[in-house]
């Protein structure tokens, strides 16, 4: 099953709007966070598209008609043109805002739009900041995105840094998409063992905490059910990365080597002593895994 990480494309421009790769060769570029803990993102990765199939609801049918070039004044405008487009998902509209650089890379109007079967949905934007930067113009965007987590599409958080680079061509201002980047915005990692134990607690309860995440445990789930009834006081550790090894190959297997990079592990103290994983879905951490106890 192909996967996306934020997209291929889309965040790692992440190297394109998608490919989370934000994957596709070429689109966003997705910094990645290291595997260190911090929550800001170290580096650049072009993303690893995921996504095999177009979504029904996005392919473009075989007859088109031209689209019209887009023309804005400046840099913002131009940014603004495209991001109001794709939260539209007018797809059309938001390829007349590239570059006839990327338009050639990318293909014509109806791959674009195949593509984003590839690309995480941008939901909302705010422009930070318009700046000249080594000879070229940026503009500085926090992203609002459609998050969620699944084997299918991998991880996209609820925010990102993307940061669109623009140039003056013909008889206006366009975005150089394959030169952009995306960089997510994760919850701090403090705030991981106070979600661990919450979660911890509800099981403990025999209860369901976590409607953000609906797909299911990875790991070890069986070691959670014990939690289920059990006495005596529940609390949690300090947080830690998700090591390489095997213990975390279900965890790859479903969502990639990407999964080091954000995923989060804590240990849970108590009458059921366990390890939670933990991935950063809508804006909070979520557990998602149980390992066994150290």
């Amino acid at each position: 099953m192909a996967r996306s990480g934020i997209s291929s494309r889309w965040l790692g421009v992440v190297a394109l709007l998608g490919v989370l790769a934000l994957g596709l060769g070429g689109g966003y570029l997705i910094a990645r966070t290291s595997a260190g803990g911090g929550d800001e993102p170290d580096g650049l990765d072009v993303g690893d598209a995921r996504t095999d199939e177009p979504d029904p609801t996005t392919t473009a049918t075989e007859e088109t008609t031209p689209v019209p070039e887009a023309v804005a004044a400046d840099a913002r405008a131009a940014v603004e043109g495209f991001l109001d487009a794709e939260i539209e998902r007018d797809f059309d509209a938001s390829w007349s805002y590239l570059t006839a650089d990327d338009q050639e890379e990318l293909g014509p109007p109806a791959q674009w739009v195949n593509e984003h079967a590839n690309f995480p949905p941008i939901e909302g934007y705010e422009i930070v900041e318009v700046r000249e930067r080594e000879g070229r113009v940026e503009t500085v965007t926090e992203l609002q995105l459609d998050s969620g987590l699944n084997e299918f599409t991998g991880l996209v958080p609820a925010r990102a840094e993307g940061i669109w680079v623009t140039t003056e061509e013909g008889d206006g201002w366009r975005v150089e998409f394959t030169e952009s980047v995306l960089r997510p915005r994760y919850p701090s990692a403090e705030d991981a063992p106070a979600a661990a134990a919450e979660w911890a607690r509800a099981q403990q309860a025999c209860e369901d905490p976590q409607p953000a995440h609906d797909g299911p445990l990875y790991g070890l789930p069986v070691l959670a059910l014990e939690l289920c009834g059990s006495e005596g006081d529940v609390g949690a550790g300090g947080v830690a990365d998700l090591r390489e090894g095997e213990e975390s190959s279900a965890f790859v297997s479903a969502f990639g080597p990407e999964v080091f990079g954000w995923a989060r592990v804590v240990p849970i103290t108590g009458p059921v002593p366990i390890r939670v994983v933990l991935a950063p879905i809508d804006d909070q951490w979520e557990v998602i895994g149980v390992l066994r106890d150290e």
